[in-house]
């Protein structure tokens, strides 16, 4: 699924698969974007150390859902 290959890619630090990602869904779809653990986008990219894409990441357009317990 398209979410889970974002969340790698960020996880990665894959910034082509990123902005293509973006250039194909936009923005709005990384606000619900979590894995089964219940990480986010931003999670992913900087827990693994990816902070030129953390500064690169627009921010999402609606508020971010809450986390599952």
């Amino acid at each position: 699924d398209d979410l889970d290959d974002l969340l790698l890619s960020c996880r990665y630090g894959d910034t082509e698969d990123i902005q293509a990602f973006l250039a194909r869904f936009g923005p709005d779809p990384l606000a619900a974007a979590r894995d089964d653990a219940g990480n986010t986008v931003l999670h992913m990219v900087a827990g693994n150390g990816h902070t030129g894409i953390v500064a690169a990441l627009p921010a999402p357009a609606s508020p971010l859902p809450p986390a599952a317990d």
